[in-house]
């Protein structure tokens, strides 16, 4: 997470940026994120954008790795 007054950038001082990173076989692939206001709900995006990028890292694996708590018995 990056927020705007972290930054040199005077246009992005009200800004907050929530990233992770998703991969594939050969390793990280890219990252996804959002980028809003400072008060956003964090509680509520980190959360979504981890379970994106873990979603992209199972699409892009050859393998695709069950999400905790659905594995089966």
């Amino acid at each position: 997470m990056v927020l705007g007054s972290e930054t040199s950038l005077r246009d992005l001082k009200d800004l907050a940026a929530v990233t992770a990173t998703y991969a594939g076989d050969e390793g990280p692939a890219g990252r996804v994120g959002i980028i809003g206001p400072t008060r956003m709900d964090y509680a509520r995006v980190i959360p979504l954008v981890e379970l994106t990028a873990e979603a992209l890292t199972q699409t892009l694996s050859s393998e695709p790795t069950p999400r905790s708590g659905t594995e089966k018995e």
